[in-house]
Formats: C-alpha cells, structure tokens, sequence
C-alpha cells in the first residue's frame, strides 16, 4: 500500500518524483501535544507533517507563512483548546 501524497506544490521547476507524485509520506511518527491549552486525552485523526508545527508557530504567533508548503500545512489548531483556562502543571 503506497503512503499519501503530501501537499500539492505547484513549483515552476521539475522536482523528483516517486510513482507521478512529488512526494509521499513515509513511516508515521508519533508527536505529543504538551500544552497548558492541551485537549485532555485527544488523539487527532487528521493528517499532520512534520511541517505541522512550524505551521502551528506560524499561526500561534501571526506570523507569515515561510513558504508554499508550510501554508498547505495543517496547523495541528484540533490538539489545542484556546477557548478554556490553560491547565494548571502537573503536581
């Protein structure tokens, strides 16, 4: 079974490709959300990239976007809850 495809890129140069795509994602990594703002006990289903959390930077602090695939990238926003009192640190 071949992995997904990664983001789309529309890039003006040839770049390597793998079956007629660019890119694929390879072996899943595990990633732990550590965070005050935390959802308690989430697992997230959405897709993530390593280049998720430079996204979730980008967005967190109003920066732009350093280039096309950090903006295609999910922000990992689903593992955080901004909306309630961070929690408070473990005893």
């Amino acid at each position: 079974m071949d992995p997904q495809n990664v983001e789309a890129w529309k890039l003006a140069t040839p770049q390597p490709s793998y079956k007629g795509t660019q890119f694929r994602y390879g072996s899943r990594v595990g990633c732990l959300v550590l965070s005050p703002f935390a959802r308690s006990g989430y697992i997230s289903k959405k897709l993530h990239s390593h280049v998720s959390l430079v996204r979730f930077c980008d967005s967190a602090f109003g920066l732009p976007t350093l280039n096309q695939r950090d903006a295609q990238a999910d922000d990992m926003s689903d593992c955080f809850d901004f909306n309630r009192p961070p929690a408070p640190p473990p005893a």
